[in-house]
C-alpha cells in the first residue's frame, strides 16, 4: 500500500513566494500505515494528518543527518570506566552488533541516580552562550544520567574529551539495552535520547553525544561549548597537554546533588522539578524560558500548530522546521517533569495539576 503526500520545493531564496507543492507516491507497509493512523486517531503529538506526520518525520531525519559521523562507537573503545569508588559497573557492555541483553531482573529502581561526592571543579575556557536547546534534546534525565557517568571518571581531574565521551557512550548503549524492555507499556518512552539503533551505530552515538551531552568546537583558537551540559554550566572544557579536556564544574557537582534520587520513574517528583528548575533559573535562563513557553502554551490549551506559531513568534530566527522540532522537544520535557499532560485532550495540550500550580511562577521568573 502507498500513501500520497504533498512535497514542498523551496523557491529561490530572494523570491518571497509560497512553496510549491507536489504529490509524491511512497510505498509503505500496511502495518506501518496502520500504526501511523492509530497515532493520528489518538492525537499523538498533536498531528491531525498523514502529511503533517510524515513531513515532520522527514524533517527530523534531515536534521539528524546534518551532524557529522561520531567517533568510534561502543565496542570499539576502551572498556567502561570504573565507578567513583573504583569498582566496575555491574552491568555487561552491549555494543553494536551484539545480541540484546538476556532477560534479567532490572527495574526502575536501578535507574536511580545518586549524588557523588563533589570532585575536581573545572573553570574552563570554552565560550558558552545562554540559548534555548535544540528539540532533539527531548529528555533531561538522559543528560543528567550522562553527567553522573562523567562524574565517575572526572572526579580527580579533567580528561581528554574524545575517549571520555566514548566511554560514557558505551555505558549509554549498555544502559539503554537494559531499559528497552521497560518501554513496553510506558506512557513516556524511557529510552528517549539514549542510543538504541544498532543498525546506525555512529549516527546514534553521535546524536547521544551531541544532544544529551554537548560538543566543543575550536574556532580560530577559541573553544565553544554547545549542548545541554554546557548550557547548564555543568561541564567545561580547556586545552591540555593531550588536546581538549573536559571536566565537571562547581555548578555541575551541585546539580547532581540537587537531583539526587532522580530516576526513570516518570514524571519526576515536584521536589526534583523545583530543584532542576532552580538550577536552570540560575545558570541557563534561556533554556528555562523555552520550557516556560511550552507550559504557557499548554495553559492556553494550544493546538500543535498554535504552539509552533508561538515558538516562531518568540524565536524569529528559527525556521518553521526548527520551531516544530524545538516545540516538540520542550513539550516532551514538560511532560517529563509532570507539567504537561502526556496525551492531547481534544487535540490540545493541557497542563497537569502540578503544571497549573507552576505556570504563573514560571512566567514571572523567566520574564
Amino acid at each position: 500500500m502507498s500513501v500520497n503526500i504533498n512535497s514542498n520545493t523551496q523557491q529561490t531564496p530572494d523570491i518571497k513566494t509560497e512553496e510549491q507543492r507536489r504529490i509524491v507516491r511512497i510505498p509503505m507497509s500496511l502495518g506501518l500505515i496502520g500504526q501511523m493512523d492509530a497515532a493520528l486517531v489518538a492525537g499523538a503529538g498533536g498531528y491531525t494528518t498523514r502529511e503533517e506526520f510524515i513531513g515532520d518525520a522527514v524533517r527530523d531525519r534531515l536534521l539528524e543527518l546534518e551532524f557529522e559521523p561520531a567517533p568510534p562507537g561502543p565496542g570499539e573503545t576502551a572498556s567502561p570506566p570504573s565507578s567513583h569508588d573504583g569498582h566496575r559497573p555491574s552491568l555487561n557492555v552491549v555494543g553494536p552488533g551484539a545480541e540484546e541483553p538476556t532477560a534479567t531482573r532490572f527495574d526502575l529502581e536501578e535507574t536511580v541516580l545518586r549524588a557523588p561526592e563533589a570532585g575536581f571543579a573545572l573553570g574552563g575556557e570554552a565560550v558558552v552562550h545562554d540559548a534555548a536547546l535544540l528539540g532533539l534534546h527531548n529528555r533531561d534525565y538522559t543528560s543528567l544520567w550522562a553527567l553522573r557517568r562523567l562524574a565517575d571518571v572526572l572526579a580527580s581531574s579533567p580528561l581528554p574529551i574524545t575517549p571520555t565521551l566514548s566511554q560514557v557512550t558505551e555505558r549509554a548503549w549498555e544502559f539503554s539495552g537494559r531499559v528497552r524492555p521497560l518501554d513496553a507499556g510506558a506512557e513516556l518512552k524511557l529510552t528517549s535520547l539514549f542510543p538504541t539503533n544498532r543498525s546506525k551505530v555512529q549516527a546514534a552515538s553521535g546524536q547521544f553525544r551531541a544532544f544529551a551531552i554537548g560538543t566543543v568546537r575550536d574556532t580560530n583558537g577559541q573553544l565553544h561549548g554547545d549542548g545541554p551540559l554546557f548550557a547548564w554550566r555543568a561541564v567545561q572544557a580547556r586545552r591540555g597537554d593531550d588536546g581538549i579536556e573536559i571536566g565537571l564544574t562547581g555548578p555541575g557537582w551541585d546539580l547532581l546533588s540537587a537531583v539526587d534520587g532522580i530516576s526513570l520513574r516518570l514524571p519526576h517528583s515536584p521536589h526534583l522539578t523545583t530543584q532542576f528548575f532552580r538550577h536552570l533559573r540560575r545558570h541557563a535562563p534561556a533554556d528555562l524560558a523555552g520550557i516556560a513557553l511550552s507550559i504557557r502554551g499548554a495553559g492556553e490549551r494550544m493546538t500543535r500548530a498554535e504552539l509552533i506559531a508561538a515558538y516562531q513568534g518568540e524565536y524569529p530566527a528559527w525556521t518553521e522546521v526548527q520551531s516544530s522540532t524545538n516545540a516538540a522537544g520542550y513539550v516532551a520535557r514538560g511532560r517529563e517533569w509532570g507539567l504537561i499532560e502526556p496525551k492531547l485532550i481534544e487535540r490540545r495540550y493541557r497542563l497537569t495539576p502540578e503544571g497549573e500550580k507552576r505556570v504563573d511562577e514560571l512566567a514571572k521568573r523567566v520574564s
